[in-house]
């Protein structure tokens, strides 16, 4: 029903930032805002937000979930530009007899549960029984549980949405609804009918998984998100002989495997909001974007994570259907940065001037018009971080 935009670029491959730049149709470098413990609004207090200026233009705005990244924002998500207060699920949202479970999974870091077991919810309490995950410790970074959907925030999350988008379209005015869902995010996990979707043997393994030729270190990372969960390597420094995350075979389709079950866990939440919008008889007059805030290394480069420039970790899918515009694909060139200038656009609504970039709208009348020549994105690392071994490395840094 929609355009997938197959060369779109997030602005930078961090939560923070790239969310930041699509809310305020900005790069990193205009907003100031590289990194995850900056307040967007301590050094850009005047910034405005789409969620914003829509309702300057007569729209009620409402969000749920993660749109900005929880430590950019404050404890509302940016609270004075939603005209609803921002929506956060409360534990008796989750499936009963459960309640909400630690770091959105439901392990402690002393059990570890195969990812292709068949667990009941019996079971799951039994692990909540035992003691949750320690504060600031992530169990592993899989988990197949056979349990329904609003066992997991990311089900409650579109339960939650589902009901406030029948509120807001019976209240006869224009709306925007944002709903932030966390997978395919780590942990990989997912209600254990969706790993039953796909074979762990099936898996496709990245074909390269080497470090480049004559590499300039800078350029990678050392998959230290991954390392943070307890059934995965560790390492103490950011040195180039422990950059490498050497991941075992086997392990690697277990990530993997959950990754797919976690996107079509996901793929089901946007399934509940657009046959609500079905329901409604709005689903053909409504505007909807679904995007992800970057792209994510599946072990390409010897590389489990994001935080580079690499086409793997840069590049993110979009995908849009607004009325009266054709669908499709398009391998032209987009970017993240164009969404709120491209909702204006949809909506009909005049364009404010700090916006200056492109609209994808050309592309989605025709699949093969050019926008523009080059997307950018960009990541930075902190001199301080690494051993600056040559002028390369300087170079590397100026440039990436």
């Amino acid at each position: 029903m929609g355009t997938v935009l197959l060369k779109n670029y997030c602005q930078q491959a961090v939560c923070g930032s790239t969310r930041a730049s699509v809310m305020t149709g900005l790069h990193p470098d205009f907003t100031r805002f590289w990194d995850l413990k900056t307040k967007m609004r301590d050094v850009n207090p005047d910034v405005l937000t789409l969620a914003q200026y829509l309702i300057w233009e007569g729209y009620t705005t409402s969000g749920i979930n993660k749109i900005y990244h929880p430590s950019c924002v404050d404890k509302k998500s940016d609270e004075v530009f939603w005209s609803i207060p921002f929506l956060k699920p409360k534990a008796t949202d989750y499936a009963k007899e459960l309640g909400e479970p630690a770091f959105r999974n439901y392990q402690s870091v002393s059990m570890k549960i195969q990812a292709n077991g068949d667990v009941s919810k019996s079971k799951a309490n039994k692990i909540k029984d035992d003691g949750e995950n320690v504060k600031g410790k992530p169990g592993p970074a899989t988990e197949c549980l056979d349990l329904t959907d609003d066992a997991y925030e990311d089900g409650v999350s579109s339960k939650i949405a589902k009901h406030q988008i029948i509120d807001l379209t019976k209240s006869g005015k224009p709306y925007f609804m944002a709903d932030g869902f966390h997978k395919p995010h780590l942990s990989f996990v997912a209600p254990k009918k969706y790993w039953d979707m796909y074979k762990r043997e099936d898996m496709p393994l990245a074909p390269f998984q080497e470090h480049a030729k004559n590499e300039v270190f800078i350029a990678y990372e050392p998959s230290g998100e991954l390392r943070n969960y307890s059934d995965m390597p560790e390492f103490t420094t950011f040195t180039k002989e422990e950059l490498k995350a050497g991941l075992k075979p086997e392990k690697q389709k277990e990530l993997l495997h959950g990754y797919y079950a976690s996107i079509s866990y996901v793929d089901a939440q946007v399934g509940v909001l657009l046959n609500t919008l079905d329901s409604l008889g709005t689903l053909n007059n409504t505007i909807v974007i679904l995007w992800g805030d970057h792209g994510w290394h599946l072990d390409n480069h010897d590389l489990c994570g994001k935080h580079t420039n690499f086409e793997q970790a840069s590049s993110s899918y979009c995908f849009i259907s607004a009325p009266n515009l054709k669908s499709g694909k398009t391998s032209s060139l987009s970017e993240h940065v164009y969404i709120f200038l491209s909702i204006c656009e949809f909506s009909g609504l005049k364009i404010p001037r700090v916006l200056q970039y492109k609209s994808s709208k050309p592309l989605m009348q025709n699949n093969t018009a050019k926008v523009i020549s080059y997307a950018m994105s960009q990541y930075y690392y902190k001199l301080k971080s690494i051993e600056l071994k040559s002028l390369d490395y300087i170079i590397g840094n100026l440039m990436g």
